[in-house]
């Protein structure tokens, strides 16, 4: 770390040498100060991965820049844009847009399908477990995605990105329905489900969501498949689906 004066926020702190990813950057604003570090990384890209990103102007992307190099560009700028939306509404400063930076990345592997681990994204941006957690929570709450469907607490957004991957679902429409439904009955039973673990509250929302019959013809998994896939049981499903059931006749 070396003490700069930033040359966007003005402010005098920290600037992060990071000989990894080749540049400086400013901690408080997260803007890069410098990209001379560059040149003495070039040996550590892939050719083929380090002029694509050359070409997009790939500094104005960090802390996205690099990241072991297997992630498409097309994500990277997704994870970039919600980042920069996330952190324009919650006026974060200093380390916390950090934080939501590495989140972006985090849930925008996840809902792709490229394998990040926790691990992998807190090696990366050099940060803990719970400060890549803190992100989570800080893009949940202030993104576009939290408002539109009332996402009420992080842990069951988590476990819902980590179940839903589990299950085919290759209509992409179909995949937003499901999302949306959940999120709103998470949000409407939330009463009913206290007491309750969020595993078994994310697992026994989805099994009433694929037993709807308006969703259940086009979604091919049954009780007994959520049961085996994410380890919980029948009874306990078919216990808090009665619940949801319930309470969703009598709203």
């Amino acid at each position: 770390m070396n003490i700069y004066n930033c040359k966007s926020c003005l402010h005098t702190g920290t600037v992060r040498d990071d000989l990894k990813e080749g540049v400086s950057v400013c901690v408080n604003c997260g803007i890069v100060q410098s990209s001379d570090l560059f040149c003495d990384i070039q040996p550590y890209y892939n050719n083929e991965y380090f002029d694509e990103f050359i070409d997009l102007e790939c500094y104005d992307y960090y802390p996205f820049l690099g990241i072991e190099n297997d992630i498409p560009c097309t994500f990277v700028k997704i994870a970039y844009n919600r980042a920069t939306q996330a952190i324009k509404k919650s006026k974060c400063r200093g380390q916390n847009r950090i934080y939501i930076h590495a989140a972006c990345v985090y849930l925008t592997c996840k809902e792709n399908n490229i394998y990040k681990s926790y691990e992998d994204i807190c090696r990366q941006y050099q940060i803990q477990f719970f400060n890549l957690s803190k992100g989570i929570k800080l893009y949940a709450h202030f993104s576009d995605i939290a408002n539109e469907t009332n996402i009420c607490d992080n842990t069951e957004h988590i476990l819902f990105n980590r179940y839903i991957s589990q299950f085919t679902i290759k209509e992409k429409k179909l995949c937003v329905s499901v999302r949306k439904k959940f999120f709103e009955l998470l949000t409407q039973c939330q009463n009913i489900m206290i007491g309750r673990s969020s595993k078994t509250v994310v697992c026994s929302i989805l099994a009433y969501i694929f037993e709807r019959s308006d969703i259940c013809d086009q979604i091919a998994y049954s009780k007994t498949d959520i049961s085996n896939y994410l380890n919980i049981t029948i009874v306990t499903l078919n216990k808090n689906i009665k619940l949801i059931n319930e309470f969703v006749e009598n709203k």
